[in-house]
């Protein structure tokens, strides 16, 4: 991949505590270019996380809001906002807030020419009858399904963003497949850091469909690509999630291999869909359109990058 097209200048990081705007800030931390580094975060930026990162903390300026940094940004990255199922099921309200109602103020902080990098999903698929998924299919979202509402506000701020933007500033679009890997908080939701949460404690339980089907990208894959869209064309590019998917069951018995623990499949399957909504029984996207214009490092392989999820959880549970 090419490097030296990365973001310079002023750059802002919104939602920079979890997986993604952590790994984000470390890539970013170590280049030159980047002369202002300014992240956002309700929570706070786990600093002894990002260490473990290796990532560069001195250069880091941390605010809680955006109206606290001053000035225009050429680049903002847009990250808030959970992708944690139980989570976002669970407080649909503050969905719409940290997703829709983000936009305007972000806009407002970009520069006259700046760019908005904005961190959308593949849960826009759900549903689809076609697989792999191109930038140009929908899903397909019955009823009141708990999901639902995380899926559209995603689709309304797509649309958001284009209205508050003016003819200079531009947007590009990523809509990330499922990612892994060190960075994550040891409570993550996601049901393959619980599988390794609970195959570290001894039992790996897999509560939803086992035969579902999940291609997921490592984070450090990921955030190669996705800070590449700093420079790339505007527009909306599939991120992720194009490598042979594989069962929840091969993912469970994988983790379990490498924690020495065993596999439960509970029995409480439509009690579990209910609480947290029906998930899609395949997540796999084509990243055609991106691979055009970019050749990426080859990616990391799933049994690495398990392997490398389970010494973090390892290595933050001493923290």
């Amino acid at each position: 991949m090419e490097s030296n097209h990365l973001c310079s200048g002023r750059v802002l990081v919104y939602g920079a505590s979890g997986l993604i705007g952590l790994n984000l800030l470390k890539v970013l931390s170590h280049r030159p270019e980047v002369t202002e580094l300014v992240a956002i975060s309700q929570r706070g930026v786990p600093i002894k996380f990002l260490e473990l990162l290796q990532g560069d903390v001195s250069r880091i300026r941390e605010y809680s809001s955006l109206d606290e940094a001053d000035g225009k940004f050429e680049y903002i990255f847009h990250c808030g906002g959970t992708s944690q199922p139980s989570r976002f099921t669970g407080n649909p309200s503050k969905v719409v807030i940290e997703n829709l109602f983000s936009i305007p103020a972000l806009v407002s902080k970009l520069s006259r020419t700046g760019r908005i990098i904005y961190s959308s999903s593949t849960e826009i698929y759900n549903g689809c009858p076609d697989q792999p998924c191109t930038e140009d299919h929908r899903g397909i979202i019955e009823g009141t399904a708990a999901r639902r509402i995380y899926t559209e506000s995603k689709e309304l701020s797509e649309l958001a963003i284009f209205h508050f933007l003016n003819e200079e500033k531009s947007v590009s679009i990523a809509r990330i497949a499922p990612v892994f890997g060190p960075g994550v908080y040891p409570d993550d939701a996601r049901v393959l850091n619980q599988f390794v949460r609970e195959g570290l404690a001894g039992e790996v339980v897999v509560r939803g469909n086992p035969e579902a089907l999940r291609s997921y990208t490592y984070i450090d894959d990921f955030t190669r690509m996705f800070v590449s869209l700093s420079w790339l064309p505007p527009s909306t590019y599939n991120i992720g999630g194009d490598q042979r998917p594989v069962t929840m069951r091969s993912i469970a018995e994988r983790i379990a291999s490498l924690t020495k623990s065993r596999v439960l499949y509970a029995d409480d399957r439509q009690t579990f869909e209910q609480n947290i909504g029906k998930a899609p029984l395949i997540v796999h996207t084509s990243m055609e359109k991106y691979l055009k214009l970019v050749q990426p490092e080859p990616p990391t392989s799933l049994e690495d990058g398990l392997a490398s999820t389970v010494d973090w959880f390892r290595a933050v549970s001493n923290l």
